[in-house]
């Protein structure tokens, strides 16, 4: 079944200078997970928190990246405010509200 994370944090000031080039080369490594569907980036200007929702074929690819290999990027690259947070998805209902997992689903 598939898997909802949803990251939230505090960007560092290093993170906050992110050029162009070095976000579309983080997007390209994240694109490579294994068990990823896709990622929507999310930025709150006014309250400076950045993130993703990233929909995970598995609970078990979603935690790799999730708790094994994200959570530690970001303590090392000096992001504060860590938020992981897993969801099952609501599968019917989703699709009749044209949620974008609806091709994924209809693929498995």
């Amino acid at each position: 079944m598939s898997v909802l994370l949803q990251v939230n944090f505090v960007p560092s000031e290093k993170q906050k200078k992110q050029t162009p080039a070095e976000k579309a080369e983080a997007a390209k490594f994240i694109a490579g997970q294994p068990g990823l569907q896709w990622k929507v980036w999310i930025h709150n200007e006014s309250s400076q928190i950045v993130g993703g929702i990233y929909l995970f074929e598995d609970l078990k690819s979603a935690k790799v990246w999730g708790d094994d290999l994200l959570r530690k990027r970001l303590t090392d690259a000096g992001s504060t405010d860590i938020s992981i947070q897993y969801f099952d998805i609501h599968e019917e209902a989703s699709l009749i509200t044209r949620a974008p997992i609806a091709k994924t689903l209809k693929a498995a």
